[in-house]
C-alpha cells in the first residue's frame, strides 16, 4: 500500500538504552507501507543516545532525521519540536523507550481512510516491566478501561477518567491538530492537545489489534508524593483551562476534577495524612458530589489499601465507582 505520507515522531531524551529499538520497529513500518518519515526530536541528550540515532541517519539517510538542539527543553518543547517538522498527512508519536510493532502504520491509515469524521485512532499495547523485561498484560486490561469497549472517544468520553489511552498507540490527522502543545504543563500538555484534537476535529476510533509494546520502568514518579500534589495541582489546572475553552463541557469537566480530588483523598488516607484527605474530601463536596464525600470521610481510611497497585484489578472498580 502506497498511501499519505506518514510521520513517525520519535520524541528521545537520554535513551541510548532504548532508542535503537525504537527506531527498528520505526524503519519496518516501511516494509508494507513505504511511505513514511521518522523524525527523532531529541531533547539534549547526553548518554549516547545521538550516537545511535546519528547512525540510523547514516544507514537510512532518506528516511530518519533528527531535529531538537543541545539543551533539554522539557517534554513540550520536545514534542512540538516533532510537530513542527513533520510534513505527513498523518503523524504517530513514539516513546524513544517504546517499540512498534509490524503493521501498525498501515492498519491504522486503513481506519482513517475508511472513517473521515474521525481525527484519529488508537490500539491496544502490550505493557511489559523494566528492567525485567516481564511482560505484565494489555493496557486495554490494566488501566485503559472504557477506551477499549467502545468504537471511538468523543470529548465527552475523554472527560471519563476510565478511558486512557497511550500516546504512542495513536496515529493522527495533521490538519486537525492543535498549533502545539502548552508547555505550561509538565504533565498534562498531551491530554489537553488530545482533548483539544476530539473536542475541534472529530473522535478517535479503536483500531482492533496489539501493535506497540509500552515499556514501564521501575521507580514510577507516580510514587513520589511531592510529584503526585504536583500532578494532583496540574490535573486540576488542566480542566480549568478545558473549562474555560469548551464551557459546554464544564458538568463533565466538574464531574472528572470530583475523581482526582476523591482519588488523592484516598492515597493521603492511604499515606497517613488524613488532614489533607479530609480537606480533599471537603473540596470534593463543594465540586458537587456530597455523598461520595460524606461515605468516603467515613469508609476511606479503610478503603484507601485499594489505591495500591497489588489492588489493581479492584481499583478498576472503584474507578467506575468514583466516576
Amino acid at each position: 500500500m502506497v498511501g499519505s505520507l506518514v510521520s513517525i515522531v520519535v520524541v528521545s531524551y537520554n535513551q541510548a538504552e532504548f532508542i535503537d529499538l525504537a527506531l527498528n520497529g520505526c524503519v519496518k513500518q516501511s516494509e508494507d507501507y513505504p511511505n513514511i518519515e521518522i523524525i527523532v526530536a531529541d531533547d539534549g541528550s547526553t548518554d549516547g543516545t545521538r550516537e545511535i540515532i546519528d547512525r540510523w541517519i547514516k544507514n537510512y539517510p532518506s528516511l530518519v532525521r533528527l531535529v531538537g538542539g543541545t539543551v533539554n527543553r522539557g517534554i513540550a518543547a520536545n514534542f512540538n519540536a516533532g510537530l513542527g517538522a513533520a510534513r505527513g498527512t498523518y503523524l504517530a508519536w513514539l516513546g524513544g523507550d517504546d517499540v512498534m510493532l509490524p503493521g501498525k502504520i498501515i492498519q491504522q491509515v486503513k481506519a482513517l481512510e475508511e472513517d473521515q469524521t474521525a481525527s484519529g485512532c488508537y490500539h491496544d499495547a502490550e505493557v511489559f516491566s523494566w528492567p525485567q523485561n516481564e511482560t505484565l498484560g494489555l493496557f486495554s486490561q490494566l488501566y485503559g478501561g472504557r477506551a477499549f469497549s467502545v468504537d471511538k472517544v468523543d470529548a465527552r468520553k475523554m472527560l471519563d477518567p476510565r478511558v486512557q489511552m497511550l500516546p504512542s498507540t495513536l496515529l493522527l490527522r495533521r490538519d486537525r491538530m492543535p498549533a502545539a502543545f502548552d508547555a505550561r504543563f509538565r504533565f498534562h500538555n498531551d491530554y489537553i492537545f488530545d482533548f483539544e484534537m476530539i473536542a475541534t476535529g472529530g473522535p478517535y476510533i479503536r483500531v482492533a489489534g496489539v501493535y506497540v509494546r509500552y515499556r514501564k520502568h521501575l521507580g514510577s514518579i507516580g510514587r513520589d508524593e511531592t510529584v503526585r500534589a504536583m500532578v494532583l495541582e496540574e490535573n486540576l489546572m488542566a480542566l480549568g483551562l478545558l473549562t474555560a475553552r469548551f464551557p459546554r463541557y464544564a458538568k463533565h469537566i466538574r464531574k472528572r476534577a470530583t475523581y482526582y480530588l476523591i482519588l488523592e483523598a484516598l492515597k493521603s488516607f492511604h499515606g497517613g495524612d488524613r488532614i489533607r484527605a479530609r480537606q480533599l474530601l471537603r473540596a470534593a463536596y463543594v465540586q458537587g458530589a456530597p455523598l461520595k464525600a460524606l461515605g468516603l470521610s467515613i469508609v476511606g481510611p479503610y478503603a484507601a489499601i485499594l489505591t495500591e497497585p497489588r489492588y489493581r484489578a479492584v481499583a478498576m472498580k472503584l474507578r467506575s465507582l468514583l466516576s
